[in-house]
């Protein structure tokens, strides 16, 4: 569980012994600032969130009084602003495209390109497509099936192949 394993590295080495009513909000900034100063501020705001719910679950079960998580929103580190990549206008496409298939650099880099665009997924679901996660290769209804947990969804986002994107997961396999 990634929850988990954050709090792990993060929260637990430092306050994890502590009672949790003793929390004080100065004291858990502190910890946070660690995040924060490896450049993760957005990790830094994930891992004070969970602590949140760590803190309203203590509330609720009478074994804390306040969110020391929520005092110290104010005093996180804003991230940057993300730069996204400008849209390819519809008059633009062909020559993306084009200029895709006429990359000669790395091969995965290529394949990786060219089913990202036949998908119509995000760069990170390719990325870090897993092979179990593919149904019915060799069938008449190839199948990418994504977990909510990987989708950030209540439920499993499927994703129908055509033939270009399974001609693309055999060559990949070859390679492996």
């Amino acid at each position: 569980n990634l929850v988990l394993g954050r709090l792990e590295a993060d929260i637990f080495p430092h306050l994890g012994s502590d009672d949790i009513d003793a929390i004080e909000p100065p004291r858990l900034l502190e910890v946070i600032r660690k995040i924060e100063a490896r450049d993760a501020l957005e990790m830094a705001k994930r891992v004070k969130n969970h602590c949140s719910e760590i803190f309203q679950y203590g509330i609720a079960e009478g074994k804390c009084q306040h969110d020391s998580a929520a005092e110290i929103q104010r005093a996180l580190k804003k991230p940057r602003p993300k730069k996204h990549m400008a849209a390819v206008s519809p008059s633009e496409f062909p020559t993306l495209v084009a200029r895709m298939h006429a990359y000669d650099g790395d091969e995965l880099t290529k394949l990786a390109l060219v089913f990202t665009l036949i998908t119509m997924v995000r760069t990170q679901e390719t990325r870090f497509a897993s092979i179990d996660e593919f149904e019915n290769l060799d069938g008449q209804e190839p199948l990418w099936r994504l977990s909510p947990e990987r989708m950030k969804m209540t439920r499993e986002h499927l994703v129908p192949l055509p033939h270009q994107a399974v001609t693309i997961i055999n060559r990949l396999r070859e390679k492996s």
